[in-house]
């Protein structure tokens, strides 16, 4: 349940081409350091990514943000968290940020307990 899952859905139902956004030119391709991951189940995440991304700052997010998630059903918290709940409603697929200094070992990928 995403924007383009749902505008995949009403192309297929109206027998249109679905054009999505093309993301390479949104962001693309540079200089990327990976912070190590490590899967202990891959078949449940069969690809999960990293970068590293330098000079950002915690703030605000732009008030066109705040209202776009709050239309969807989600509360505004910073411009970080937001971009990734963002990115989710619009995909369908989650993307999570963190702080690299608080990083003590690598990235691991898991089932939720409970």
């Amino acid at each position: 349940m995403s924007h383009l899952g749902i505008a995949r859905e009403l192309a297929a139902h109206f027998g249109t081409c679905l054009r999505p956004a093309d993301l390479c030119e949104v962001f693309p391709t540079g200089r990327r350091n990976h912070h190590g991951c490590a899967h202990r189940r891959p078949e449940a995440c069969p690809r999960y990514t990293a970068s590293f991304v330098a000079g950002l700052t915690v703030a605000a997010s732009p008030i066109a943000m705040r209202l776009r998630l709050q239309y969807c059903g989600i509360r505004a918290i910073s411009n970080l968290v937001d971009v990734t709940n963002y990115v989710l409603l619009e995909t369908g697929h989650p993307l999570h940020a963190f702080d690299f200094d608080k990083l003590s070992g690598p990235i691991v990928v898991r089932r939720r307990a409970g």
